[in-house]
């Protein structure tokens, strides 16, 4: 491997007839991936992999062209995911951003993996892409910190031994594969939408051994937070789930076919809105039996600026 790469220009898949485009591999100890002399977004239309032994840090924004897969593998022995470095630096990487620069591909999928650390609290991984996974070095410790754009997320998998897991968007949110973390720290998953109306839907699993598990979606319009098919379980932390309409809307969570439960944490649900606030419950919400966790539903209609003249909360237990 080099021991500095950079990239910088134009990453062109276009294969001639009877051919097929392939994935470019791309090998350093650190790697860098950002603008050109000409201050153009460095840009992949084929699959990549962009792996280092070492740290990977995005210094320009980067494009990605249509459905590809773009691989950044930190605290990496080679190209293989998984295959971490225990000889160079082990569990020794992180995937950083040195400006304010956003990888982009709304119909792409970003797999990130690295050894101790994806984005800061100051400074997260600046993302708008269709599909996401993220890692952090099982046998290591690291944050996790993701910022979407307007672009509706789905994330496949994203996991931690330990320390902090926070991803937010500014659109929708769809939770297919397992979010977990292992040792101490917190989940939090936040749609904030800029959209008239955001969701937010739970079909994996997101759970976690000792610390909170906070999920959000806000919006101007209507708010909705549905666990559907999901289960999110806690041994020891709360879970919160909060659904709320800042404008003249409706906020609601549905917990349909799926579970909440927390062994000795506390457990709560809240909706508030300004004219429609709603809870509706079709799963088990459950804690340990004599212990010291409490469950407790919200559901608030202001009736504070709202256009309609009927205002309701409601909450339904099946």
């Amino acid at each position: 491997a080099f021991d500095q790469l950079g990239f910088y220009g134009v990453l062109n898949g276009r294969a001639p007839p009877g051919y097929q485009a392939g994935t470019a591999i791309l090998d350093p100890e650190n790697a860098s991936i950002g603008l050109d002399t000409s201050e153009s977004p460095a840009t992949f239309n084929i699959n990549a992999i962009v792996w280092a032994t070492g740290n990977i840090t995005i210094d320009g924004d980067v494009t990605l062209i249509g459905a590809i897969t773009l691989n950044l593998l930190a605290d990496h022995a080679d190209a293989t995911p998984d295959n971490w470095d225990t000889t160079v630096d082990p569990e020794i990487g992180q995937i950083t951003r040195s400006g304010d620069f956003t990888i982009t591909g709304p119909s792409a999928t970003l797999n990130l993996k690295a050894g101790n650390g994806i984005g800061t609290s100051n400074n997260p991984l600046q993302t708008n892409v269709d599909s996401l996974s993220a890692e952090i070095n099982p046998s290591s410790s690291g944050d996790i910190y993701i910022s979407q754009g307007l672009t509706p997320l789905t994330l496949t998998e994203v996991s931690s031994p330990g320390s902090t897991i926070d991803i937010t968007t500014n659109g929708d949110l769809y939770v297919e594969g397992p979010v977990t973390i292992g040792g101490e720290g917190a989940i939090n998953l936040t749609a904030d939408g800029e959209y008239e109306e955001t969701e937010f839907i739970v079909f994996g699993t997101i759970s976690y051994q000792s610390g909170p598990i906070n999920l959000t979606v806000i919006a101007d319009g209507s708010a909705g937070l549905g666990i559907f098919g999901g289960e999110i379980t806690s041994s020891s932390g709360e879970i919160n789930l909060n659904a709320q309409s800042i404008g003249d809307s409706e906020a609601a969570i549905w917990l349909k076919d799926g579970f909440i439960s927390s062994k000795t944490g506390n457990i709560t649900l809240i909706a508030e809105a300004s004219e429609r606030a709603w809870i509706r419950v079709d799963g088990p919400i459950s804690t340990t039996v004599g212990g010291s966790g409490d469950i407790t539903l919200t559901a608030t209609a202001t009736g504070e600026g709202g256009d309609s003249d009927e205002y309701y909360a409601s909450i339904e237990v099946y």
